[in-house]
Order: C-alpha cells, then sequence, then structure tokens
C-alpha cells in the first residue's frame, strides 16, 4: 500500500465517523460523501452504490442505540419503512437507467415549503402528541414515504432529513424522536437498495467497509447523547441542513 492510498484510507474515515454522527441526528451527509468518492476517482453511479453500502452501517448502530434508549415508534416506522422500501427497489434501478433531476427538484420544492412552515411554528417537533394522528395523515404519510424511497433509492442524499420532515409534520413526532423512528426506514431501503447494487456488480467494497465501520462509530457515539442535546438544537440542526439540501438539489 503507497502513501497516497493510506492518506485516501484516512481521509475516508475520518469523514466517515464525522458523517456519520452528523447523519444520524440530522440526515444529509450524502450531498458530502458522494461527492467525495468521486473526488478520490470513483465513477459517480459506483460512488452512490459504495456510500449506500457505507450507511448500512451508520444506521444500524443508530437502530439499536435508539431501540436501546426507546426512542423508535415501531407501528409508524414500519408504514413508512415498507413504503420507503417499495419506493427504494424502483430507485436503485432508475439510478442505474435515468437521470432523476426533475424529482430531485421536486423534493426541494417540497422541502421548502416544509421549512418555511418550520420556521413559522416554533414549536413543531419540539414537544410529542400534540396531534392527533388521523388515517389521512398515515395516507399521506405513505405516499410522500414511497416517493422519498425512489429518491432514496437512486441518490439518497437528505433523504434522512426529509424522513424527520415527515414524521415531525405528518405523525406529531419531536425532532428526538423521529432521528429514532426513521432508522426503520432507512435501514429497509438501504439495505434493499444496497443489494440490487451489489447484484450488478458497481460497489467498491474496500471504501465500503472503511465507511461502514466509521459511519457506524461516529453514529453511535451521537446516538447516545442525543437527549443531552435535546429537540431545540436537533431543531437548529434540521434547519441548516435542510436548507443546504433545498439548496444543493436545486443547483445541481
Amino acid at each position: 500500500m503507497d502513501g497516497v492510498t493510506l492518506l485516501k484510507y484516512v481521509a475516508i474515515m475520518i469523514l466517515g465517523f464525522i458523517n456519520g454522527a452528523i447523519g444520524i441526528l440530522v440526515g444529509g451527509i450524502s450531498i458530502i460523501t458522494i461527492p467525495a468518492l468521486i473526488v478520490i476517482g470513483l465513477p459517480p453511479h459506483i460512488a452512490i452504490a459504495t456510500n449506500r453500502l457505507g450507511i448500512i452501517g451508520l444506521v444500524a448502530a443508530g437502530f439499536y442505540e435508539f431501540n436501546r434508549q426507546k426512542l423508535i415508534n415501531y407501528k409508524i416506522g414500519m408504514i413508512i419503512g415498507l413504503m420507503a422500501l417499495s419506493g427504494s427497489v424502483v430507485g436503485a434501478y432508475l439510478m442505474l437507467g435515468i437521470d432523476a433531476t426533475v424529482l430531485k427538484k421536486i423534493i426541494a420544492i417540497f422541502s421548502m415549503a416544509l421549512l418555511i412552515l418550520l420556521l413559522k411554528d416554533p414549536q413543531r417537533g419540539m414537544h410529542n402528541g400534540g396531534s392527533i394522528i388521523r388515517k389521512r395523515h398515515y395516507v399521506v404519510g405513505s405516499f410522500l414515504s414511497f416517493g422519498l424511497g425512489v429518491y432514496g433509492g437512486f441518490y439518497g442524499a437528505g433523504v434522512a432529513t426529509f424522513l424527520g420532515y415527515l414524521l415531525v409534520f405528518f405523525f406529531g413526532e419531536t425532532f428526538v424522536h423521529s432521528a429514532g423512528t426513521r432508522t426503520i426506514p432507512m435501514l429497509l431501503f438501504s439495505v434493499a437498495s444496497a443489494a440490487i447494487f451489489i447484484q450488478h456488480g458497481i460497489v467498491n467494497y474496500v471504501y465500503a467497509g472503511l465507511l461502514f465501520v466509521s459511519m457506524g462509530a461516529g453514529a453511535y457515539c451521537a446516538a447516545r447523547h442525543i437527549k443531552v442535546m435535546g429537540n431545540k438544537w436537533l431543531k437548529r440542526m434540521f434547519i441548516g441542513i435542510g436548507a443546504i439540501m433545498v439548496i444543493m438539489l436545486l443547483w445541481r
């Protein structure tokens, strides 16, 4: 192993740990890891597939810790998770064959609207169970979860952040609890899309392994301290990451 290769490995591990810590709390880290993998020499579709396999480590570590802290709503998580899983299969095949620019723009515009609503409602996401979850919330939430699954399957940057918005706006969860509940859909569709990418032989296993371990370590450390941060700081992080995601999706 030469010095340049070793430096790349170390850089990926450091980036993975930092992104894992941020990603398990508010998402949005693929907007950094995917371009980073492209910069070090991976083709775009291989970078997306490699990143998706690495993210499984992040989500699995977060799921373990959030489950221990009882921060996961399994009923809601499984409903949106199964819909996101279905969408991710569609999205993974889309990534293999077409440019999904239009869907990225639609999600960016939708997210911009949610950001505005979030800023106008200071108490949104700060307290759990503030509203009754009705049938229409499940219907609309499931439909949107499918769309996010499609997006997550072919690209994935910011999908965890968008799922967080979904849980806060349609299911009345706090930002802390949304971080736990969304690990279910994230885990389901990440495994599904990664399996498709593996089947088509477009994963760099060395980089994926480094990301899996480093992201998992970062996510575990952050998840252990999520209650210390509280809803106030998580909301600020959500707004900040969400704004960056909207700009990047509209600009690209």
